[in-house]
């Protein structure tokens, strides 16, 4: 017979747990590196977490490699993933099982594929090496295949001993650096045997416009090791002139008796690269024929027959030439002539090699009696021929037409070639 009624108010309120993805930094990262999620949690606990990437489109969520128990997680992008502006992440809980919010974009850039390489690279030992190539974006070179100092100078092999070397080299595009590709450099064993020289070159100062030199120190007696024609003549001792500074070479070439085409000595040199002497791996002082014919005196060297060399050479009072290519071994013999081409002479370069002495045909420099490091003809070459202008019935290194006088001749020779140089190092 009794009743009562209440009304009452009910308070609902969430206590879903839920995830809350942070940022992701860097927000640049190539594909292979690793990025760092921050992350917030609500009404759970765990310490289980699994990230997932999308795909460039913010899509088609995958697991990927992830390392952490809490913010931040630190995940590893899949090396091969594709350049793209529109990636994203989420956070899992694994226990319990929760999936949290999309993070902002981020972008992922691929990477590039090795660089292209000729491989391998073989060299003879002792031969010249180039530094190597390879086809390729901010090339970065590596003596191993991991670790290691990086550099952006192509390396040059050293063919002085025979092996095999591996060297590596990666391109990296948009900040991102790629897998290494190999070059294997070997170097085996240099067949040798003798070989002789067959040069031919005309020095300016004696040359007589017909294809020949005039061999006047000869016939007056002053080649070193002659007895003077005229009383008044100064003899000069017996042996190869280039003893003394700067050739300081120590050879033992001497002559009893000249031979009546016999100009002058010359120096003559094997390098293995045209600028450097100390790529030089023979000298002898040689005599100089009226016809060009270079006239050796020593046994044939001992030399790898599959290197090819530049050849070289030198005079007293003339600047020094290299072949203007290395010269092969064929048949045992190496074989140039000066008289007939330009000598080297790096591509670009203002410097002198020969002269043009006639149609097709080629002579030393005369008036270089100074002698530097790099050749040059220039006042310190007339300094010095001004100190003996007059002297005759000598062996002067400032008679440059080798008439056996220090005279007026001679300063006209210098007045044509003064500033002349050279780009060859001897």
């Amino acid at each position: 017979d009794y009743g009562e009624t209440e009304d009452y108010l009910l308070n609902v309120t969430s206590s879903a747990p839920s995830i809350t993805t942070g940022l992701v930094v860097p927000g640049i990262v190539c594909a292979g590196q690793t990025v760092s999620v921050s992350f917030s949690v609500n009404n759970f606990s765990s310490t289980s977490y699994v990230v997932q990437l999308s795909d460039a489109n913010g899509g088609n969520f995958v697991d990927v490699a992830t390392s952490g128990t809490g913010s931040p997680l630190t995940v590893s992008i899949p090396v091969g993933t594709v350049t793209g502006t529109g990636y994203k992440v989420r956070v899992v809980s694994v226990s319990p099982s929760v999936t949290g919010s999309v993070s902002s974009a981020f972008t992922i850039n691929a990477l590039p594929g090795p660089p292209t390489v000729i491989t391998p690279v073989n060299y003879t030992q002792g031969q010249a090496s180039v530094p190597l190539s390879a086809t390729g974006t901010n090339l970065k070179w590596y003596m191993a295949s991991s670790g290691g100092m990086a550099s952006t100078t192509a390396p040059t092999p050293s063919t002085a001993s025979a092996d095999s070397t591996n060297y590596y080299v990666s391109q990296t595009v948009n900040n991102c650096e790629s897998d290494l590709a190999v070059i294997q450099v070997n170097v085996t064993p240099a067949s040798t045997a003798a070989v002789c020289l067959n040069v031919a070159l005309f020095s300016e100062g004696p040359y007589n416009g017909s294809q020949t030199m005039t061999t006047r120190l000869n016939q007056q007696g002053l080649l070193p090791g002659q007895t003077p024609t005229s009383p008044f003549g100064v003899a000069t001792p017996p042996g190869q002139p280039y003893s003394i500074a700067p050739w300081n070479y120590a050879g033992s070439e001497t002559v009893s008796s000249y031979a009546p085409n016999v100009v002058d000595w010359v120096l003559i040199s094997l390098r293995t690269s045209p600028q450097n002497p100390a790529a030089t791996v023979f000298r002898t002082a040689a005599l100089l024929l009226s016809d060009g014919t270079v006239s050796t005196l020593v046994a044939c060297p001992v030399l790898g027959i599959n290197q090819s060399y530049y050849v070289v050479a030198e005079h007293r009072n003339h600047m020094g030439v290299a072949s203007h290519q290395a010269v092969s071994v064929i048949n045992n013999t190496i074989t140039y002539n000066f008289k007939t081409q330009q000598s080297y002479l790096p591509a670009g370069s203002p410097a002198n090699g020969q002269k043009q002495i006639g149609v097709g045909t080629y002579g030393m420099y005369s008036t270089d009696c100074t002698k530097n490091v790099l050749p040059q003809i220039d006042a310190n070459d007339i300094s010095k021929w001004r100190v003996d202008n007059g002297r005759f019935g000598r062996y002067l290194v400032t008679d440059f037409n080798l008439d056996g006088a220090s005279d007026a001749n001679d300063n006209n020779l210098w007045r044509i070639n003064n500033g002349r140089f050279s780009s060859i190092n001897f």
